[in-house]
């Protein structure tokens, strides 16, 4: 009460002291808008003799040419033509094939789809005519064909649809499915630059329509675009609504089409619309509460941790101050790949959560994990930490994604007999020779060193994901695991990387390189140095090559450990030139550990990627290091030590600041070196790491961080501190918001008025690769390559560049690009204009011939900001199943199940001690099934539902079921998760009927303005009664003024400020 009274007097008596001395006044805003608006224009004519196939349409109106749109397609392309203005179309620069021609034209009656064969020296002219409608009565037809969607004819009384937006008359494409789309989600498409086809169009409808609270609040007016754009969708945020500008090459394989495959006939489709789609709802990632609901839906497991400390606890026994929100592009990234996953492994028992720890942190428990899956945790969890997301290729990023993953696939749905053939297939066995307990006899039927050192776990979980994104690799590499794969565990799912095409180029070789290096004949260990003297190690591998170099290695390396859990990694060189025997050196303190040295294997690699992996079993070892002088005993920080200077200076001609690090730490045998990471916890910017030097005589350890006026502003923490001693043991520190683990978190701030948070960017529509035989006479795979590309950044200016090229064979190419720029502090030259740059690279003697691309980019600039660019397509081909007669009989509680309902379907057949799968197909309608058979409609139309053996698919039984639609009685909308300025909120209403489930939910926008909140600070307090009071007074003070209307009346005057300072004081009321 006396807090209470205290509080009231205060205000009264700032707010009686203000309106004594000075008079009030009124101010009046206004605000504007823009718009913007599009045109386009065809030709006159075509150059019959460039076409491969041309032709005029006859029976159309001049005035309904611009209208009109020419198809060109096969089960795996698509090609389009607008007429000219005497009504010809053309088509050239089309692969060899037999494709389906057909017109799309409103008001016409139009021929059905003809097949036509192209070859690359056609010159074929076809005709097309079509026939005007009397548009005085509404007429439409839709026909089936060989497309995915048949096609349509129509005629309408009214004239062309327009629609209002942004105070523009946008002209409607009146497909019938453009007309669902403006009617249910106000999705408006133009035919400003590109015509909308019934297919495109339609399959938009369709996937839109899948994605659950897909935004309808505002309008959106979609613009085809045969433009390349970064992730094939640009968005513009406008107040009344959005313009999207979306690539039409994300549609080319989003229209599923019949193809054939290797004898095998099914449907070739991919998700790079839906990847659009999903960034669009999104809002690019931000939208948390969409995504979370998303995840849960589609996938079963959510971001947003109600504990924890509940979550952690037995595991790393961590509190919220330990982890932070995904950055949006992490989210979209993990998205893409879950959807890239069978739809009968999108929602996995066990895993619940995904958990992002906070920058500039590691795992103590695994210090080196990007991820981690906890799949035996109670609460299953993936964690994910910032070098997840901050190598040089996406491609990692997505690999990481799949293979976490994949883990809860081999603990919850992967049966023993499964487990029991992948561990045959790949040669493994238990053993106590290694870390993992476990080794194989196998050598190169691996994709990576990792998926071979480990387990059959870590196997599986990397030959899953190359299997969805790299798939020649796996193939190429381990056939019978690929195959495994395919039958057993995707069902027959078939995966395809497609790059896009003007970045392939052709490799030729008449002598390919495909033979592995080697096998280890001989391991020579030599070790010198007196016991209380370093040791120089080296180790001489001598391969059986057969005489032949093709069998021997470019390089190799092995990673020895000790039983104190220290390390080091050796890199093998040939010597002498002779790439049958690789010798590596390294020096060894005289701290390390006393004792026997082991590893659990040896890489090898030639300079065309074919890679051997020789296990503990594959080769003798014998490693002893006497060391008396030993240290086991690991580095200490001095807890509350750390602080931070910053001091000014000057770098380079450029004004800078230096933030050094100081910390005191102690070791029994002297510390070498310190690493530091720090974030910024204002930005979505990622953190930055130092090494740093220890004076171990004041024991006072440094590191410095250079800050130019291009890092980002804001309030940085240190968060992580390595200290590693010259007996190579390292302490691993990390600190924390509330004080947990080694200490809290030491803060600083820094400001720049030209920080830079912006990436860099490159001109996707002007990538020239090219690619020439250094010996055309007599190709030997060693390829001159050239990449020609315009880059350029906001401010900071161009740095860091990486390229990844991919061969026939999946194995991955490409490394930094030293432009002179590239190791530079400050960038020379105007960074914010288009510069030409050109990657020159050869290829080694013995590369694989065929089709190789340029599949990602990376960019980095001056001051952190990165950006991927990813130009490969995942193409799923689905097999027609001919699964014979069925061995089960399924039974459902009806043959009809409502859209929102749910229903059981069993199995009086199946055997209890017998693994089996719940799988639905979707064919005219959609429908989502549990693990335990609950079937629940999604859309209108029949579904068929499938029960097998998962040890033998070919045991199984099946049931059509039809999905109806049925009105539902939605009560009022209510505010689940109220909206703040900092987080979008959650709207939800249910359906009123009894023993409905059925409920719609929308996210709510973050709030422009938090009302009472005069500064913008994001907080209510006296300061904005004070600096409202001043306002009023007529000083000349910054304020915000849709803040002002506190009472919620409309207007704004001296009741609100009264009003302000009754909640101030601890009134019982609410602000508007």
């Amino acid at each position: 009460m006396k807090v209470k009274l205290f509080n009231i007097i205060s205000v009264i008596l700032v707010l009686s002291m203000l309106m004594m001395v000075f008079p009030f006044n009124v101010m009046a805003s206004s605000a504007y808008m823009d718009s913007n608006s599009g045109a386009s224009e065809s030709g006159t004519g075509i150059n019959a003799e460039a076409m491969q196939l041309y032709g005029s349409v006859t029976g159309i109106d001049k005035n309904d040419v611009q209208n009109a749109i020419v198809l060109l397609y096969d089960s795996t392309n698509s090609y389009s033509s607008t007429l000219s203005s005497n009504a010809e179309y053309g088509f050239e620069n089309i692969k060899e094939g037999t494709y389906f021609l057909k017109i799309e034209l409103d008001g016409y009656k139009i021929p059905s789809p003809q097949s036509i064969t192209i070859s690359a020296s056609s010159n074929i002219k076809y005709n097309l005519s079509v026939e005007k409608v009397d548009s005085s009565e509404f007429f439409f037809q839709w026909k089936a064909d060989d497309t995915y969607f048949g096609y349509e004819e129509s005629a309408t009384v009214p004239s062309k649809k327009t629609f209002n937006f942004l105070d523009e008359m946008v002209y409607v494409s009146d497909s019938n499915a453009a007309i669902k789309l403006l009617a249910s989600y106000k999705v408006i498409l133009s035919n400003e630059d590109m015509k909308w086809s019934v297919d495109y169009s339609s399959k938009m409808f369709d996937l839109i329509n899948e994605i659950h609270n897909f935004p309808r609040e505002l309008p959106s007016k979609w613009v085809l675009t045969s433009e390349e754009i970064d992730d094939d969708i640009k968005i513009v945020y406008k107040e009344k609504g959005t313009i999207v500008y979306i690539n039409k090459h994300a549609f080319e394989n989003a229209v599923p089409r019949r193809a054939e495959m290797n004898g095998l006939k099914g449907t070739y489709f991919s998700n790079r619309l839906y990847h659009a789609l999903i960034r669009y709802a999104s809002k690019e990632g931000t939208d948390i509460w969409f995504i979370d609901e998303l995840l849960k839906n589609n996938y079963g497991c959510s971001i947003i941790v109600p504990d924890y400390e509940e979550l952690t606890r037995g595991i790393t026994n961590e509190t919220a101050a330990a982890f932070e929100q995904f950055k949006p592009e992490e989210l979209l990234a993990i998205l893409e790949m879950f959807a890239e996953m069978p739809e009968g492994f999108h929602k996995i028992p066990g895993l619940e959560y995904l958990v992002r720890r906070i920058d500039g942190q590691v795992n103590l428990i695994h210090p080196q994990a990007a991820a981690i899956s906890w799949a035996y945790a109670e609460h299953g969890y993936i964690e994910f930490m910032d070098r997840a997301f901050l190598g040089d290729e996406v491609e990692a990023t997505f690999r990481l994604v799949l293979h976490e993953k994949t883990h809860f696939l081999w603990r919850y749905l992967f049966s023993d007999k499964l487990k029991a053939e992948w561990i045959r297939i790949g040669g493994w066995y238990e053993t106590d020779k290694t870390e993992s307990g476990w080794t194989t006899s196998k050598e190169t039927e691996f994709v990576t060193a990792y998926s071979h050192d480990i387990n059959p776990d870590e196997d599986m979980a990397e030959s899953v994901a190359y299997y969805i994104l790299m798939p020649d690799r796996l193939e190429s590499r381990a056939p019978e695991k690929y195959a495994f794969i395919r039958d057993y565990i995707m069902n027959g799912e078939i995966y395809m990387a497609k790059i896009r095409e003007d970045l392939t180029f052709e490799v030729y070789n008449l002598y390919p390189d495909y033979a592995y290096p080697g096998r280890i004949v001989g391991v020579d260990i030599d070790v010198k140095g007196a016991p209380e003297e370093d040791k120089l190690l080296t180790i001489t591998l001598k391969l059986d090559t057969g005489g032949n170099p093709l069998y021997g290695a470019s390089s190799g390396v092995v990673r020895i450990y000790s039983e104190f859990n220290t390390s080091y990694d050796m890199g093998f060189a040939p010597v002498d030139g002779d790439n049958s025997i690789l010798r590596g050196e390294i020096t060894i303190s005289k701290y390390a550990y006393k004792g026997y040295w082991y590893t659990d294997s040896i890489a090898l690699q030639d300079s065309n990627g074919n890679e051997r992996f020789s296990g503990a079993d594959n080769f003798g070892w014998k490693l002893y290091i006497d060391n008396p002088l030993f240290d086991a005993e690991f580095p200490q920080y001095v807890k509350d030590s750390m602080y931070v200077v910053m001091e000014k200076g000057e770098f380079d001609g450029h004004d800078v600041t230096y933030v050094h690090v100081k910390l005191k730490a102690t070791d029994n045998v002297g510390i070498k070196s310190v690493y530091c990471e720090i974030a910024n916890n204002t930005t979505n910017g990622y953190r930055m790491d130092e090494y740093g030097s220890f004076d171990n005589e004041t024991g006072e350890g440094t590191i410095t961080f250079l800050f130019t006026e291009f890092t980002q502003s804001g309030e940085y923490s240190i968060n992580y501190l390595a200290l590693i001693d010259f007996g190579e043991n390292w302490s691993h520190n990390n600190f924390y918001s509330d004080g947990a683990g080694a200490g809290k978190n030491v803060t600083f701030n820094y400001y720049s008025k030209h920080s830079d948070y912006e990436p860099p960017e490159i001109n996707l529509n002007n990538i020239i690769v090219n690619a020439y035989p250094t010996h055309p006479e007599a190709p030997n795979g060693e390829t001159l390559v050239t990449i020609d590309f315009f880059a350029r950044d906001n401010a900071s200016g161009l740095g860091r560049c990486y390229f990844g090229l991919i061969d026939p064979m999946g194995n991955v190419n490409g490394g930094e690009y030293t432009h002179e720029n590239y190791c530079s502090t400050f960038f020379k030259g105007n960074a914010t204009e288009w510069k030409a740059y050109r990657i020159s690279i050869i290829l080694p003697e013995g590369s694989a011939p065929g089709t190789w691309g340029l599949y990602d980019f990376y960019v980095c600039d001056k001051a952190g900001n990165f950006r991927h660019y990813n130009f490969l397509e995942i193409v799923h081909f689905v097999i027609d199943k001919d699964m014979g007669d069925p061995t089960y009989k399924l039974s459902a509680e009806a043959d009809q199940l409502t859209v929102g309902k749910s229903m059981k379907l069993s199995c009086a057949e199946a055997d209890s001690g017998k693994a089996y799968v719940w799988e639905c197909s979707n064919k005219t309608g959609k429908a989502s099934i549990s693990e335990n058979g609950v079937l629940t409609g999604i859309t209108p139309g029949y579904v068929t539902v499938t029960f097998y053996e998962r040890d033998d698919n070919t045991k199984f039984g099946q049931i059509d079921i039809l999905i109806t639609s049925d009105a539902h009685h939605m009560g009022e909308w209510h505010a689940e998760i109220k909206a703040t300025r900092k987080n979008c909120g959650l709207a939800v209403r249910h359906c009123t009927d009894e023993g409905c489930d059925y409920f719609e939910s929308i996210s709510l926008d973050i709030l422009e303005f938090l009302v009472g909140d005069i500064n913008g600070d994001d907080e209510v307090n006296v300061k904005d009664l004070i600096l409202l009071a001043q306002y009023y007074a007529g000083w000349d003070v910054d304020i915000n003024i849709p803040a002002m209307d506190i009472n919620g009346d409309g207007e704004t005057n001296v009741k609100d400020l009264i009003r302000l300072a009754q909640y101030l004081a601890g009134w019982d009321i609410k602000l508007n």
